[in-house]
């Protein structure tokens, strides 16, 4: 299995508030990347910090991935939900003020098939070729839910990750045909730049994406994962301008 993650600051940001983690655990591999707002009052910023100085993209993205890998809360839906409730009772000490959006996958490695959380405008995609995409589902955005007939703006969000309202995340299942990879994406990543057709040089919003491609034999044959197989042990490629890939266990990282 073939791991690649690459994120970029934006323009019009001060710093690059996505991030993503990814854990192994026996045949599943668990991945969640986050998307955090600037936020301000005047000129006074609001985004908070924890002990780690870890925003809240790169906190909520690394203890959900941990907590996950470490209990096992793959494919029993009640513990998963109790497990991010739990989470996110704890934001209101670090992160008060802070929005984010984020997706949550689950994916058996053994039977390709895998569940898919989100909340706000954080998108799964699948791709055969590397370059058409098919995304999946209805993002929490306002454009989606047309009121009175006049276009919303496009980045509002109608559901998202903050401390002072939890939000449950929207569940898509499926399953990978031969040949696709799966592909998640910020929105600077799927709507400025491919939607909108912006450069990625150009980008105003940090864009970021991770792209899981299974290996031939664990794709095609179904070959039964083993310790020391290619998808028990992906190598993970990433590129990115700051240090917000976090790997659970430490997995064959290379900055590509």
């Amino acid at each position: 299995m073939q791991i690649t993650w690459e994120s970029q600051q934006g323009s019009q940001r001060q710093a690059n508030r996505d991030a993503a983690a990814v854990g192994i655990s026996g045949e599943y591999l668990v991945a969640v990347v986050a998307d955090a707002a600037e936020r301000f009052a005047g000129k006074r910023r609001l985004n908070g910090a924890n002990k780690a100085a870890q925003g809240l993209a790169q906190y909520w993205a690394n203890s959900i991935v941990s907590e996950i890998v470490s209990n096992g809360a793959y494919n029993n839906e009640a513990s998963l939900l109790t497990l991010l409730n739990n989470k996110h009772q704890r934001l209101k000490e670090h992160y008060l003020h802070d929005l984010a959006s984020y997706g949550l996958l689950i994916l058996n490695t053994e039977t390709n098939e895998f569940q898919w959380w989100f909340t706000g405008d954080c998108c799964l995609g699948l791709s055969i070729d590397g370059n058409t995409i098919e995304w999946l589902g209805t993002l929490n955005r306002l454009e989606n839910f047309p009121l009175l007939g006049k276009k919303a703006p496009s980045n509002l969000l109608t559901e998202c990750l903050k401390a002072r309202r939890y939000s449950r995340p929207t569940c898509i299942r499926g399953k990978l045909s031969a040949g696709q990879s799966l592909v998640i994406a910020t929105d600077g990543y799927w709507c400025e730049h491919l939607r909108s057709g912006t450069p990625l040089l150009s980008l105003e919003d940090d864009a970021s994406w991770l792209t899981i491609k299974s290996t031939i034999e664990s794709m095609i044959e179904s070959t039964p994962v083993t310790t020391a197989s290619p998808a028990a042990n992906p190598e993970v490629r990433a590129k990115s301008d700051t240090e917000n890939l976090l790997c659970i266990p430490p997995l064959i990282k290379i900055n590509a």
